[in-house]
Order: structure tokens, then sequence, then C-alpha cells
């Protein structure tokens, strides 16, 4: 006959499974600290990508007024792009042969 205690029932498992789960967990956690600082670099990329975009549109605007201004060819509408611009790739067979 078995005596029932007040005590949870505690799971005895040997020390080979309990590294194993260790294992596991810790490979979970430097997993996704990995990812996460993946996702940090690269979202930091994109930022100073649109940042050098930017700087390079305002020196194109400016490079093409002062050649207007030279030519006196008046504004050729070099005006700097703001926001995004939608990049269409060429169809194929949409190039003059």
């Amino acid at each position: 006959m078995r005596v029932q205690t007040d005590r949870p029932h505690v799971w005895n498992a040997p020390v080979e499974l309990w590294m194993l789960v260790f294992a596991v967990a810790a490979t979970a956690v430097v997993s996704s600290l990995y990812v996460l600082s993946s996702l940090i670099r690269d979202h930091g990329r994109v930022v100073e990508l649109d940042r050098e975009v930017r700087r390079l549109r305002m020196e194109y605007a400016k490079r093409m007024k002062e050649f207007a201004a030279r030519s006196g060819v008046g504004d050729v509408g070099a005006e700097p792009i703001v926001g995004e611009v939608d990049i269409v790739p060429d169809q194929p067979g949409s190039k003059a042969a």
C-alpha cells in the first residue's frame, strides 16, 4: 500500500537528460539573440543607405542647377526626389535590338 503525501511528484531524471535540456535551452537563447542582433544590424544598414541616397539626390540636384545656370538653359527640373521611388526592372524584350 502506498502512502500519499502532500509533496508534489518529483521527476528524477538522469544527469545526462538535464544536460540535454539545458543545452537545448541555451541554444534557443543564443539563436534568438543572434537573430535579434542581425535584425538590428540590418535595420541600421538600411537607415545608413537611406541617408546616403538622400545625400546623393541633393548633390545631384545641386549639380544640375549649377549646370543649368552655367549653360543658360534654365531650370532643368532637377528638384530632389523626396519619398520612396518605385524601381521597375526592365521587361524582357523591351530593349532595342
